[in-house]
């Protein structure tokens, strides 16, 4: 009875002493020998005794001084109010944990580590046992003002009040200086690592605020920045300062594996800040070199393939695949796209998938061969232009070769290719830019023609017979392209070189020949250079009427006669409309050269007739329509030698106005048509070749009411020597097209005439 007596006294003086936190009555206690068998007793006790009384008051003061100082919208209400809440907490914790500590270390001889645990995960519990979104707003701004401090006292240059942030501006126009205010953020790490509730309650909260920095000043110091590396920097900067931040905020050991997930969030966010700019990346290349190898970097690290190629995808749909476009411009930002592509991932899944609507764009524009064909041969420094120069890297079996690489440099696709069906079939694979660029229409033969129009149209256009640029290019064309699919061309300045000595022999025994035949007409009374061509090899001109001046067409039939003498048995059949005239106006003490069509030519040399002209009188001496006239003869209007006194009617300027005539040079002076081509287009061709195809068809049908794909191509390819290069998808294309204008039937694989 007396033991039992004496156990309940005990356990009420110890209960007392643990609640006031009386450590006098503690180190009485601790020297009675019974207090070793309740042990584990008080322990348990003593920690229901706290999460049932102490901590839920404590949660109710906490969270009272807490919500009450976020209620302000003063930044240094807000920071006071959370050291201010913190720092209570903090101390009532402390003063709870005492007295148990006590007996631990004290009484019971054992390590106290285990019960700071406990009692500090009870603490989290129960205080922290509920977050609302203010809350986690509230701390989001309180560490983002620390670091946001810490940063301007740590930056390299001497900061000035009027530079700094908002919320710091604030912070300081109350009296709080930055020092004072960052001696205020350790004390609250330091209160918040003891009681171990930094990574339960505040790690969500700075871990989102240095990802937004990061964000920042990525942002901040990459965005517009193409021609250098800007990784090494930002990196740097994680590894000097907000690892130096980290480890104030943490105050332990684990802050070295922080650095992984913010060079990851580095990692995420660049990557995405230079596939948001990756257009004008690419329009920057080669100079932004060193940003597409940063985005690779990017793209291993964060799986970001199918991210880049879809993203860039929509872009060139927007901004670049539209109407307004010049198609030059689509070229030149294509080829520049696939250099850079192939730079960010050398599979070129991302350059295939991406670029597939550049490619069905520029297969369904009609300049777009010209264009290529016009880039490969000018003069200025381009990439064609660089490429046609090497000469290598033949084109000759482009078309018959596998999409796959040789067995020697043959890779697979990567495993997260995103190609889809339609868009991909070993495309990438090809390592040459013009292999990439012709295979868009699968045939050499489209730019093969294409350059013979655009040969013709330059050879026409010479004022002398110099082709040697044209004859370096064609060399290096038949390198890429050929011999055979070019034999047309070499025809074509061998009637440049031809038609050169023709012409220089002629003028040279002209005036012997005029005195041995005693004939006048065969007197040339102008400069006359005559390209001489053979109609078989060039390609077909447009047709355009005109009738020359009665003096010019007269030098021009002489010239005919010296060719008859020459050429026995051949004579010559003249495209008035044809070549360019150069010419010297003298009016008004000016003389000014200009080099024009024949048309432009003969208006401006009948005003030497009379001074005035209507056009239906000048359609009427020329044999020219009334709306080509108009358009042709605004060129002198625009030049200043003819003026419209009224409707139709033309004059040439008076001596007094000659002042007012353009300050025209010779190489200024090119007339208006100099781009418009004299040479029938590719698809105009292909239209006529394709309606002399349907007429062969017709006529098949009728003979055979059904017949097979192969069998109707077979049949033109004996019939008609031109269609030797047509392809049966080509043929099922215009069939299926004359299927759709139901003007065939298509069933069980054959083709027939509509009844």
């Amino acid at each position: 009875m007396a033991a039992n007596l004496q156990c309940s006294e005990l356990w009420t003086n110890l209960t007392t002493a643990l609640k006031q936190s009386d450590l006098t009555a503690l180190k009485e206690i601790a020297t009675r020998k019974d207090l070793q068998d309740l042990f584990h007793i008080v322990r348990c006790w003593y920690l229901d005794y706290i999460r049932g009384t102490v901590l839920p008051k404590v949660k109710e003061q906490f969270w009272k001084s807490f919500s009450s100082s976020q209620e302000s919208n003063l930044e240094n209400d807000s920071w006071k109010g959370i050291i201010t809440s913190f720092e209570y907490l903090y101390q009532q914790v402390q003063s709870g944990l005492a007295p148990i500590a006590f007996l631990h270390d004290v009484v019971f001889n054992s390590s106290s580590e285990l019960l700071l645990e406990e009692y500090y995960q009870l603490v989290w519990s129960v205080v922290f046992d509920k977050f609302s979104q203010s809350v986690v707003d509230s701390l989001m701004n309180f560490y983002s003002i620390a670091l946001s401090i810490f940063l301007t006292l740590h930056q390299e240059d001497d900061w000035e009040a009027d530079s700094l942030p908002t919320e710091l501006s604030e912070l300081t126009d109350n009296g709080y200086s930055l020092d004072g205010l960052m001696e205020e953020f350790k004390n609250f790490n330091s209160q918040v690592n003891q009681m171990q509730i930094v990574k339960r309650v505040c790690s969500a909260c700075f871990t989102e605020v240095l990802y937004n920095h990061i964000d920042k000043h990525v942002r901040d110091t990459c965005a517009g920045q193409y021609d250098q590396y800007c990784l090494p920097q930002a990196e740097s900067w994680i590894s000097n300062l907000l690892m130096m931040w980290l480890q104030d905020v943490l105050a332990d050991n684990t802050v070295t594996s922080w650095k992984n997930f913010m060079i990851h969030q580095l990692y995420k966010v660049y990557g995405e800040l230079r596939i948001s700019e990756l257009f004008e990346i690419i329009i920057e290349f080669p100079d932004s070199r060193p940003i597409l190898e940063e985005l690779k970097l990017c793209m291993e690290r964060n799986d970001l393939r199918k991210t880049i190629a879809y993203s860039l995808r929509n872009t060139f749909e927007t901004r670049l695949l539209h109407p307004g476009a010049n198609t030059n411009d689509i070229l030149d930002q294509y080829v520049s796209a696939i250099h850079s592509l192939r730079i960010i991932d050398p599979s070129g899944i991302i350059l295939d998938v991406a670029c597939y609507p550049i490619r069905k764009y520029l297969s369904s524009r009609e300049d777009t061969i010209r264009c290529i064909i016009s880039s490969l041969t000018s003069d200025a420094d381009g990439e064609l232009a660089q490429q046609l120069a090497r000469g290598n890297d033949s084109l000759v079996d482009s078309f018959n070769e596998s999409d796959t690489d040789s067995d020697d440099d043959w890779s697979p696709d990567p495993v997260d290719a995103v190609a889809r069906k339609g868009m991909t079939s070993g495309y990438h694979k090809k390592k040459d830019v013009l292999s990439m660029l012709v295979t868009i229409y699968g045939s050499k033969q489209l730019f093969s023609s294409e350059y013979r129009n655009l040969l013709a149209h330059r050879l026409l256009t010479l004022l002398d017979f110099n082709t040697d640029k044209e004859i370096r290019y064609l060399e290096l064309l038949k390198l890429k392209f050929g011999e055979a699919n070019l034999s047309d061309c070499e025809v074509m300045l061998k009637d440049v070189k031809d038609s050169g000595r023709i012409s220089d022999h002629i003028k040279s025994t002209m005036k012997k020949t005029v005195l041995e035949e005693k004939d006048e007409s065969l007197m040339i009374e102008f400069d006359l250079n005559t390209l001489i061509i053979s109609e078989n090899f060039w390609p077909k001109f447009k047709e355009e009427k005109l009738k020359l001046p009665c003096e010019i067409e007269k030098s021009m039939t002489a010239f005919g006669k010296h060719y008859e003498k020459l050429k026995a048995m051949r004579s010559l059949h003249w495209k008035y409309h044809l070549g360019l005239v150069n010419i010297e106006i003298d009016i008004a003490n000016l003389k000014k050269e200009f080099c024009v069509t024949p048309l432009q030519a003969s208006i401006i040399y009948l005003f030497q007739e009379k001074m005035q002209w209507t056009i239906e009188e000048l359609s009427a001496e020329l044999q020219v329509s009334n709306t080509i006239l108009r358009r042709k003869i605004s060129y002198w209007v625009n030049q200043g030698l003819l003026k419209e006194s009224t409707t139709d009617v033309y004059n040439v300027i008076e001596d007094s106005e000659a002042h007012n005539m353009s300050a025209i040079t010779p190489e200024d002076a090119i007339t208006e048509d100099e781009d418009t081509t004299t040479v029938t287009s590719t698809a105009d061709q292909q239209e006529e070749e394709q309606q002399m195809y349907w007429s062969y068809i017709v006529g098949m049908l009728t003979n055979f009411p059904t017949m097979e794909l192969d069998r109707i191509c077979s049949s033109l390819k004996l019939f008609i020597p031109s269609a030797s290069d047509l392809s049966n998808r080509d043929l099922k294309v215009f069939l299926d097209k004359k299927v759709q204008e139901q003007k065939l039937t298509y069933s069980n694989g054959e083709y027939a005439l509509v009844k």
